[in-house]
């Protein structure tokens, strides 16, 4: 009965002297913190998703993704496009995603699209940088989200998750929330 004690002194001993944050995050992963959400360098897991919108033409350009880069390196997850104005879309299955500190660098092959000059099986990618949720006594700095490359040849989707290159022109007028984890 004594060493029963003393293991379960010993746990609540450990698990109060964790760190807060981390606490929340294992019992919580969704929630934030106050400076945004990035991913997990210690173990290499990455999440991205969320949606966003922006302008485009008379209508607007949609991104919704859902990925993830487990801890081991293992990817699944997609990301689709949506064009409102004239009703073309295209849907990615990611087979890359890395990260710099917030910045994602997703990217895959282009599985589905109801437009012949989106050609199937070839590769997509973007980024985005998730800056947090807005906070009323902070400034805050909006995400940034890249136009989506299509139609690229699969050398550029390695090169693409390897360099993290940062070149693909940025969208104005981001509404929504992706998150980067």
């Amino acid at each position: 009965m004594q060493q029963l004690r003393m293991t379960v002194l010993f746990l609540v001993a450990a698990l109060a002297a964790c760190d807060r944050s981390t606490a929340t995050q294992a019992l919580n992963p969704d929630a934030d913190d106050v400076f945004g959400a990035v991913h997990d360098a210690s173990t290499g897991a990455v999440v991205v998703r969320g949606e966003a919108s922006t302008p485009s033409g008379t209508g607007r350009r949609i991104l919704t993704v859902d990925a993830l880069q487990n801890p081991g390196g293992h990817v699944t997850g997609s990301y689709r496009v949506d064009l409102t104005a004239s009703g073309l879309f295209f849907v990615v299955d990611v087979s890359c995603i890395t990260a710099d500190g917030n910045t994602a660098f997703v990217g895959g092959h282009i599985a589905e699209s109801n437009s012949a000059a989106i050609l199937i099986g070839s590769v997509s990618y973007f980024f985005v940088t998730d800056n947090g949720k807005p906070h009323p006594q902070q400034p805050f700095t909006p995400d940034e989200l890249s136009t989506a490359r299509i139609n690229d040849a699969e050398p550029r989707l390695v090169e693409f998750c390897e360099t993290q290159p940062r070149q693909l022109p940025l969208l104005a007028g981001y509404e929504g929330d992706i998150m980067v984890r």
